[in-house]
């Protein structure tokens, strides 16, 4: 490919990147308004390093022409083989076999409008996953496809509307790793300013000049794995109260009807 042609292309990267922006920010969420549907660290944040911003120039595309509108978790240099976990209660919507493992979206319990999607698993058992399976915030779901990825989240609302997925964490996780989200989202006015380097839709970015944070460093400290059993046995036990709930048992004259 010539000079001219490459220059060409990337101009027109730019003009449907600065466009997909514009779309987006007609229908932006305010932040304040998304509900805290991530219950539970769906890894062990004191395996991760770095991670990188909403809107940032990480990775490929994702979400918008030239950008991406999710978060990826990079893991330690010595951590093998993690696990993974349901981050919320909820259902199974949406599920991708990719090249690298197995893409699940979620529909959370409290808030069915929106998505949650993890990246790269590799389900404990050959039979997972299934659509509408159940799953229980906290509870083990897989562990990480291959170290050569990043644990990916993305969060979005209706008809994919992509917003930070740590503004959909609730506060006590956040404090663990003594996070902020808005350190980790990089404004659409600064975006524009300062685009990324976009040579295809599936191509890896190059940073974007002026300085903006593509990657923060985090350092995460968790309570006790007793207790965190403890907050996970809880949970089932609800989970088991609202399947009673749900499914009341039959009186003997009802189950002698229904023969």
């Amino acid at each position: 490919m010539g000079k001219n042609q490459k220059q060409i292309l990337a101009a027109f990267y730019t003009i449907l990147m600065l466009s997909d922006l514009a779309a987006r920010a007609a229908t932006s969420i305010a932040y304040d308004d998304i509900p805290k549907v991530i219950t539970s660290w769906w890894l062990d944040p004191r395996d991760v390093e770095q991670v990188s911003s909403f809107n940032s120039c990480a990775g490929h595309p994702y979400g918008a022409k030239c950008a991406n509108l999710k978060h990826y978790f990079y893991w330690k240099p010595e951590i093998e083989t993690p696990k993974l976990y349901a981050p919320c209660n909820g259902t199974i919507s949406e599920i991708r076999i990719e090249e690298m493992g197995v893409q699940i979206e979620i529909r959370p319990d409290a808030a069915p409008d929106y998505r949650v999607i993890l990246f790269h698993i590799r389900p404990l058992h050959r039979e997972d996953f299934k659509i509408g399976q159940r799953l229980i915030s906290g509870k083990q779901i897989g562990t990480q496809w291959t170290m050569k990825t990043a644990s990916d989240l993305c969060v979005y609302y209706k008809d994919h509307q992509y917003l930070s997925g740590l503004f959909a964490m609730s506060e006590s996780l956040l404090k663990q790793c003594d996070m902020l989200p808005e350190v980790f989202v990089i404004s659409e006015k600064d975006r524009e300013e300062w685009p990324c380097g976009c040579t295809g839709p599936n191509d890896q970015m190059t940073p974007a000049k002026g300085g903006l944070l593509d990657y923060t460093y985090v350092n995460c400290h968790l309570f006790s794995k007793k207790q965190a059993q403890v907050n996970l046995t809880r949970q089932e036990e609800r989970e088991q109260r609202r399947r009673q709930q749900k499914s009341p048992k039959l009186t003997p004259q009802l189950r002698d009807k229904g023969r």
